[in-house]
């Protein structure tokens, strides 16, 4: 690791910026470690992953006139309720990590995971032939 990424390491450490200036320090770090010929747009700070998010979000409500009040609630919040489709979750809260499907004569069931379990809280989301039954946390 070369002198000047040890040295924004030690400032993030020590607490040093404010969050957006981490975020861009973060996003700078990354994008020099990804290497030549990596796009810097891939980088986003927190915020504008935020912003990106309520846009997707806001986006899909107004594709989707059919969806009711309270359904159209959670998804601009960015939370997931028992009887929300598939598609509906992932307008509200995005692509699960990891997905483990059942499928038998009973049908389709599905095991959603979010986060990483490290640093983020894990979320388990369960469906049954496409409608969200039950999550733990």
């Amino acid at each position: 690791m070369n002198k000047a990424l040890l040295t924004i390491c030690l400032i993030l450490l020590i607490g040093g910026c404010s969050e957006s200036m981490s975020d861009s320090i973060i996003c700078g770090v990354a994008h020099l470690m990804a290497g030549p010929g990596s796009d810097p747009n891939d980088f986003m700070t927190s915020a504008e992953r935020r912003e990106q998010e309520k846009q997707r979000r806001q986006q899909y409500i107004e594709q989707h006139h059919d969806i009711d009040e309270q359904t159209k609630e959670y998804i601009l919040a960015g939370k997931a309720a028992i009887g929300m489709t598939k598609e509906q979750v992932l307008a509200s809260i995005g692509q699960p990590r990891d997905v483990h499907k059942s499928v038998g004569p009973w049908g389709v069931h599905e095991q959603w995971i979010y986060g990483t379990g490290i640093y983020y809280r894990q979320l388990y989301l369960y469906f049954e032939n496409g409608i969200l039954t039950a999550f733990q946390d």
